[in-house]
């Protein structure tokens, strides 16, 4: 017999054993304890609702107002937010009340409460043993009422090409564009140098929760709810154009919150008027 049948004869017998070797290894794996593998799925985020104002603690799942979402949302709002020739001021403003039960976005209402957040915007005065949280110089624009910046983005300058054409005529070799969204507070008159608030704790437990803390303003969106206007430089040193928009603001209140623990630490203000 050659080696060519010998080969051909054994390779069965071969493959058999390793068969039988492997179908004994699994028998014993199978014998071990079982392993129970769980297919975790993150879970979606719950769906946005509006703030509640009368709220003695942060909601579990809380996120300020999104800006840009907002502005988006009452932007595309298909009404008129001008007053008829022929359209009574009653009229009028019964119109825009009608608009309260709109869906922003999820279950965001546009005359439900809304809670901006102002970032880190305090400090600690150790010697007062004293947070002070706040904003300076809230300016005026449309009439008497002072505005509040709650966003701001760098914009693609290529967009505006025909304004960058026209500065550029006047001596402005490079615009900077910025997207600026501000609450315009509707139910304050007049500039105001300082809104700012006080919490005190001791410098301990301050330094312990300071990671934690954000401050946040909060109140309605009210008629007419939107307006836009650029803001275009007054000097070439400073070639900055703001696109802005302005939400108008009922203002409720400013308060200091401690994110992690859900507490609301000061609800008090004060207005320091120029």
């Amino acid at each position: 017999m050659n080696i060519k049948a010998l080969i051909f004869l054994w390779a069965p017998i071969i493959l058999i054993g390793c068969h039988e070797e492997n179908s004994a290894l699994h028998k014993e794996e199978s014998n071990g304890p079982t392993v129970t593998v769980v297919d975790q799925q993150i879970q979606p985020d719950p769906p946005l609702e509006n703030f509640n104002l009368g709220s003695k603690q942060l909601p579990e799942h809380f996120k300020a107002s999104n800006p840009v979402q907002v502005m988006d949302a009452i932007a595309s709002l298909q009404v008129d937010r001008q007053k008829g020739q022929y359209e009574t001021k009653k009229e009028f403003t019964s119109r825009l009340d009608a608009l309260k039960n709109t869906v922003l976005f999820d279950e965001v209402r546009l005359g439900g409460g809304f809670a901006f957040s102002l970032g880190r915007s305090f400090h600690y005065d150790a010697d007062k043993q004293t947070f002070e949280f706040g904003k300076s110089y809230l300016l005026t624009n449309h009439g008497d009422n002072p505005n509040l910046d709650v966003y701001e983005t760098q914009l693609d300058s290529s967009r505006f090409a025909i304004l960058n054409k026209y500065f550029a005529e006047r001596g402005y070799e490079s615009l900077i564009h910025k997207q600026v969204i501000k609450l315009t507070l509707a139910n304050l008159k007049g500039n105001i140098e300082k809104l700012y608030g006080k919490y005190k704790v001791d410098r301990v437990r301050a330094k312990e929760i300071a990671p934690d803390l954000e401050v946040i303003v909060v109140g309605y969106v009210v008629p007419p709810y939107f307006w836009t206007g650029d803001r275009y430089p007054d000097e070439r040193r400073n070639p900055v154009v703001e696109h802005q928009f302005f939400i108008n603001f009922r203002f409720e209140g400013m308060w200091l919150v401690n994110r992690a623990t859900g507490e609301i630490l000061s609800r008090q203000y004060t207005i320091q008027k120029f």
